[in-house]
């Protein structure tokens, strides 16, 4: 775990992770991490760097470590930079650490060859064309982020004529405009029946003649 105050950042003494070891441990900064900037993770060891963009935690921001990134054994020195979303161009340093990754006796993964961070943004490229907007209950565009899985409702609204208010006897789910049936046949009942429902109304309407 790696602790930010004030720009500076210090170790906690544990062991982040051990060579070669992939999608098995997280790099956390923990801290009151100022708002509004994009954290990325610089990282060098014996001539070799990278750049690892880091993103929303439980605990603060982190990443999942591959083997790639913990491909050489020894001490790592690390530095966290924040660049302001706002503008871009806005950009702060803190501080170098050390810290230490332990040898593994077997493995295979190489450091990489372009810094992680591009090919982090290849593979959110890729979940956002496997996921694309969808229209809102709202109005709004429903934008899916890559980093919680989830669609969430945008700022940007819908084309005119294309937004929907939901009346009674629909609903959405996942998304998707679909019919809120009901299951059994009330007096009362505003809701279109299932086809099981009118089975087993028809049934006791069979039932009911066959008494008379």
């Amino acid at each position: 775990m790696i602790l930010f105050s004030n720009w500076q950042i210090s170790a906690d003494g544990t062991v982040i992770a051990r060579q070669y070891d992939n999608l098995s441990r997280k790099l956390v900064v923990v801290g009151d991490m100022p708002d509004g900037y994009i954290w990325d993770l610089l990282v060098s060891i014996r001539g070799n760097l990278d750049i690892i963009r880091l993103g929303p935690m439980d605990d603060g921001i982190g990443v999942l470590l591959t083997a790639d990134n913990l491909s050489i054994s020894g001490n790592y020195t690390i530095q966290l930079r924040g660049t302001l979303q706002a503008d871009g161009i806005t950009i702060r340093h803190t501080n170098q650490v050390s810290v230490y990754i332990p040898p593994s006796l077997s493995g295979d993964a190489q450091w990489p060859t372009v810094p992680t961070e591009f090919t982090q943004m290849e593979q959110r490229m890729e979940e956002l064309n496997d996921n694309p907007p969808t229209p809102g209950p709202n109005g709004m565009w429903m934008l899916y982020n890559p980093d919680t899985g989830a669609y969430e409702e945008s700022d940007v609204p819908l084309p005119e004529g294309s937004g929907y208010a939901i009346g009674d006897g629909l609903k959405i789910v996942d998304g998707a405009l679909t019919v809120d049936t009901a299951t059994e046949v009330e007096e009362d009942n505003t809701k279109p029946v299932t086809s099981s429902a009118v089975y087993v109304q028809l049934g006791n309407v069979e039932a009911l003649l066959a008494n008379i």
